[in-house]
This record gives C-alpha cells, sequence and structure tokens, in this order.
C-alpha cells in the first residue's frame, strides 16, 4: 500500500472519530465515555478501510 493511501486513511479514520467525539461531548456525555467511542469508530473506520485498499 503506498505512503498516499496510509495518509488518506488515517485522515478519514481520525476525521470521522473526532466527528463522533464531538458529536457525544454536545450530549453532555461524560467525557471519558464520548472519547473511548470516538476512538473506537477511528479504530473501526480505519480497519475497514485497511481491508478495503489492500483488495484495489
Amino acid at each position: 500500500m503506498s505512503t498516499t493511501r496510509w495518509l488518506l486513511l488515517l485522515l478519514v479514520a481520525v476525521g470521522i472519530g473526532s466527528f463522533v467525539n464531538m458529536i457525544m461531548e454536545n450530549i453532555d456525555i461524560n467525557i471519558w465515555i464520548a472519547r473511548a467511542a470516538g476512538c473506537l469508530v477511528s479504530a473501526v473506520v480505519g480497519l475497514i478501510f485497511y481491508k478495503y485498499f489492500n483488495r484495489h
């Protein structure tokens, strides 16, 4: 996998995780639960994109 694809994968995964984190912070949930959910979403999105990019 090329460096460009790695950077794209990381950028998108972190962006989606940050988006989920911001939404969960705005619903007045415990900050650590919101951060953990954002981290989990980033990891899942990263793994899904990794599988997709390795096929093509």
